[in-house]
């Protein structure tokens, strides 16, 4: 065959190059490696690998069609790009789907699963994952054994989308001049990508950015796909006799930035961004090591990478299911993990052989058949997420299981109502303003999550006692003045959190004197994640400083306030479940939830002494302070016992958070805690 450079197999007679199925092959491995814990931080970048690789080869075939035929057929394009992807895609959905009923919690979970499972057969389980997982590498997407199908939707919309450039091309040129117009319009999209890829990465956030620019963004991905797609236009349009010398040199640069990338590039990277180039262009380089006969090409296209390069396909698809099911089954066993990667590895084989390349072998061309065949791949995993999402909604049918829902599930009204917000009070948008008629002085509630989840408790204790409350809770965000920097976030200074603390104390200056109440997790103090000081520049992450600057910062908090005439009551941690005694209801699964046996008990004084530190800091900044302090643990913990159960209810949200059943218990007590503190009130609750 009279092949292109680009076009080169070592195994002649085929247009099918090995050497790039060893490419993902090494890809798939990466990430099944990332995925399994092995010591690769950036093995995720297989993905990138991946992108780049699509991007080489949809051109690739492109080219040689419109060379062949003189045109390209879209349909058959579509048609080859479906029966690649959805059938696998479409069958481990399903059974995902009906494995979940099983295996995973309906605590939100196996919602989540199901609506991923919904956007996947969509194409769009990159916009549905940031909405109900959240980021890559939260603690949520552990349990979502749909989250890697996020890269598939961007590579489907890809295969979308990406053929326009090529019509945009070939109207905007005569026949000579369409790979130079296609250069360039290729050349355009990798800039603007790679410049929204970037400011992306800065920590530029405005409403939508993180859909627009994140982590799951085709827009600050494209460039990836760009960067193969223009090796190939550029190696189709200029003629190059590259020596061995140079070739072998350019191969080895390229598995360096490969490998350099996997200790490089960590989670806490800003990504897809500056580092991002690394591991695109490393596989750019070994791209174009591989379009000439040389002996990196040729020890690409034998041994055993070829053939998993093959599979690569579904042991993606198979390969993070199995580790999360496994993982929920055997928390923290490694020996599991490796037994779940081995089980994928025979699932993708099967599945290669029994479904991936029959699918790509039918060779019908009625319309009717093809219909047919779309339809009952799209509607089979549409049913079980369908039927999943139903069940869901209904409770299973069981009392128990919706008790559990309604605590475990059903989001506090501060956060309901958009209260959780970086804007100080005085500045949102957003109404968080209840009983506002109330005669009585206000109430303020403020501070992170923490405070959020006291949201019912505190507004119900203000109606009865005739007085406005006010919400406003920022997540990771403490009321204290000082600055907090999150390493799991670059290490940058959030300043949008203590824009809001420093505007809500100025509000507070000059609004009506009532009573501020405060409540802050206690994990920015006891974990590495996060350093605090008075001054971005005079940060730490010991423990014993952090927590030391906390008791100054809160005291010097309580003291401003109270000088503008205020009541403050700082509260204590309430009993948490995240260290030596665990509980997490997305571990609960359904029948453990039915049978009544998703719960756990501690002592009240283990709970206390695990941010002893910490309590003793709030307690020494009220006494310096003069405020008042509450500690809810004597509520939540009748007897000095701890349970995840309560009279008729779930107390807790999750580890670490209450239930909306939990926080309106809590009424009685915070309207007498608010008399307590000395300030009028017009009715007392009986």
């Amino acid at each position: 065959m009279n092949l292109k450079p680009w076009e080169f197999n070592p195994t002649k007679g085929s247009n099918r190059r090995l050497d790039i199925q060893s490419l993902r092959a090494i890809a798939v491995i990466l990430v099944v490696g990332f995925h399994s814990g092995l010591p690769i931080p950036g093995g995720f970048v297989g993905v990138d690998i991946f992108f780049v690789i699509s991007g080489f080869v949809i051109t690739s075939i492109l080219l040689r069609e419109n060379k062949r035929y003189g045109r390209i057929s879209w349909r058959r394009f579509y048609l080859k790009r479906f029966k690649r992807l959805a059938p696998a895609l479409a069958l481990v959905i399903t059974v995902i789907l009906i494995s979940s009923v099983f295996l995973l919690s309906p605590s939100g979970t196996q919602q989540i699963v199901a609506q991923t499972g919904i956007g996947a057969i969509l194409l769009g389980a990159n916009l549905v994952i940031p909405q109900t997982t959240g980021g890559y590498f939260d603690p949520l997407g552990d349990t979502n054994p749909l989250l890697h199908t996020w890269s598939l939707s961007v590579e489907e919309q890809f295969y979308l989308f990406f053929p326009l450039i090529f019509v945009l091309g070939w109207l905007l040129s005569r026949e000579r001049s369409r790979v130079p117009v296609l250069i360039l319009l290729m050349s355009c999209l990798a800039v603007i990508s790679f410049g929204l890829a970037l400011t992306g990465s800065s920590g530029l956030s405005f409403p939508g950015s993180n859909v627009l620019l994140g982590f799951y963004s085709p827009l600050t991905r494209a460039w990836e796909f760009a960067a193969g797609a223009l090796l190939v236009l550029v190696l189709s349009y200029v003629k190059l006799s590259p020596g061995k010398v140079t070739l072998t040199v350019t191969g080895i640069l390229g598995i360096l930035a490969v490998a350099a990338s996997l200790f490089l590039i960590t989670p806490g990277t800003p990504f897809p961004g500056f580092w991002t180039l690394a591991p695109v262009f490393g596989v750019v380089l070994i791209l174009f090591a591989g379009s000439w006969e040389n002996r990196l090409s040729l020890s690409l296209s034998t041994g055993p990478l070829p053939k998993l390069g093959d599979i690569s396909y579904s042991l993606y698809l198979w390969h993070w299911p199995a580790i999360v099911f496994s993982s929920l089954i055997w928390p923290g066993n490694g020996v599991a993990i490796a037994g779940a990667v081995l089980v994928s590895l025979a699932l993708a084989v099967s599945s290669y052989h029994l479904v991936e390349r029959p699918f790509q072998l039918v060779q019908t061309r009625r319309l009717k058949d093809w219909i047919t065949i779309a339809s009952v791949t799209v509607l089979m995993p549409l049913a079980a997420a369908s039927a999943l999402l139903l069940a869901n909604h209904e409770g299973w049918w069981s009392k128990e299981v919706k008790s559990f829902q309604i605590a475990t599930t059903e989001w506090h009204i501060g956060l309901e109502n958009g209260c959780d917000t970086r804007d100080p009070l005085g500045l949102s948008s957003v109404d968080c303003h209840w009983n506002p008629t109330g005669l009585g002085p206000p109430i303020y509630l403020l501070g992170d999550s923490n405070a959020d989840h006291f949201s019912e408790g505190v507004i119900l204790a203000g109606e009865a006692l005739d007085r406005p409350t006010v919400i406003s809770s920022t997540n990771s965000c403490p009321f204290i003045t000082g600055a907090l920097l999150d390493l799991d976030k670059g290490g940058r200074s959030d300043k949008s959190c203590a824009q809001y603390v420093e505007g809500s104390i100025d509000f507070l200056m000059a609004a009506s004197p009532g009573t501020v109440i405060i409540s802050n997790t206690n994990s920015y103090w006891a974990s590495s994640r996060f350093e605090f000081g008075p001054t971005p520049e005079n940060v730490s992450s010991d423990p014993n400083i952090k927590v030391s600057r906390f008791e100054s910062e809160l005291s010097l908090t309580a003291k401003t306030l109270m000088s503008g005439g205020h009541t403050v009551i700082l509260v204590q941690t309430v009993p948490k479940w995240d260290g030596r005694t665990e509980w997490d209801p997305s571990e609960c699964d359904l029948l453990s939830v039915r049978r009544g046996d998703c719960s756990a008990t501690q002592s009240l004084s283990n709970a206390q002494n695990a941010t002893s530190s910490v309590r003793t800091a709030v307690a020494a900044a009220a006494s310096n302070s003069g405020a008042s302090v509450w500690d809810p643990g004597q509520d939540i913990c009748p007897a000095g016992i701890c349970s995840t159960d309560g009279p008729g209810f779930y107390r807790y949200k999750d580890n670490t958070h209450l239930s909306v059943p939990q926080a309106e218990a809590l009424a009685p007590t915070i309207a007498v805690l608010l008399n307590m503190a000395g300030l009028d009130s017009q009715k007392a609750l009986r």
